[in-house]
């Protein structure tokens, strides 16, 4: 009978399902695909709270902005202080008034713009170098250097000047102070303006001359009561007691050391009024 029933079982052939149609395997992987119910509402409670952390951090944002702006304008940052070093007291006024150094009490340290306040005061003609620093919270310091005249010089009218031929002032008014300097004439150059680099061959000779004298022979520096610049073949000294010395304009540097043994051995030297020693390896004197 078992065996019967097995090969009944054997001889038969269970029946084939159809394959699924394109349409519903289709249907089935959208099924799939698509979200349910429960997954929608979480993405979508993800997203508002993405949202409102968004939020949150935008008013935080604006917030410590706002209070930031608050310090900024508060007068922590105030300046209280204007500090200038390197400079004497009178150009320290002058600047005072020309840079308007006296308007920044009170400003935000914070939007002074020291570029700007430094070429305001490099403007000045006696001003060589400057440099402003802002000093946090309330401080603006400002290094300086003030050029230096070394002579006066007659051009279209008298004016100090500095070793590199810059302009300085006019000197009509402040001759007490630098009558010690000496006077360069003969040089002929255009109108100036305060602050300009005179351009002259002489000239460029008797300042070279000045401040190497200036450097070596302090003592022949002060001596020297006037230049004449006008000669492009010599440089005429006239030292203050009286005596005319004539230096090449190439090189009167190179001359000097004679000079100074010339006027320390010369016996009779009252009654020398001209020295010579534009002609190399002699010096000629009457």
């Amino acid at each position: 009978m078992l065996s019967s029933w097995l090969s009944r079982s054997a001889g038969e052939k269970r029946p084939r399902k159809p394959a699924p149609s394109l349409a519903e395997t289709a249907a089935k992987r959208v099924r799939a695909a698509r979200p349910s119910a429960q997954a929608r509402t979480k993405a979508w409670f993800a997203r508002l709270g993405w949202l409102v952390a968004l939020a949150m951090l935008g008013a935080l944002s604006v917030l410590a902005w706002r209070r930031g702006q608050s310090f900024v304008q508060s007068g922590f940052f105030a300046i209280r202080t204007v500090q200038v070093q390197g400079l004497s007291a009178e150009m320290d006024r002058e600047i005072e008034r020309a840079a308007g150094l006296d308007r920044l009490q009170g400003r935000n340290l914070l939007y002074l713009d020291a570029r700007r306040l430094e070429e305001r005061i490099a403007r000045h003609p006696r001003i060589e170098t400057v440099r402003v620093d802002k000093v946090y919270p309330n401080t603006v310091q400002i290094s300086a250097s003030e050029r230096k005249a070394v002579a006066l010089i007659n051009a279209d009218r008298v004016y100090w000047i500095d070793r590199n031929g810059i302009l300085l002032d006019r000197a009509s008014s402040a001759l007490d102070e630098h009558e010690d300097l000496p006077f360069i004439n003969g040089v002929k150059v255009a109108p100036l303006n305060l602050g300009d680099r005179v351009e002259n061959s002489g000239l460029a000779s008797a300042l070279d001359l000045i401040a190497r004298m200036k450097q070596l022979n302090p003592q022949m520096y002060r001596s020297v009561g006037e230049i004449r610049a006008d000669d492009p073949n010599s440089l005429i000294l006239y030292l203050r007691g009286g005596l005319e010395v004539r230096l090449p304009a190439q090189d009167p540097v190179g001359r000097m050391p004679e000079l100074e043994r010339f006027l320390e051995t010369c016996a009779d030297l009252d009654q020398v009024s001209y020295i010579n020693l534009c002609i190399e390896g002699q010096i000629v004197h009457k």
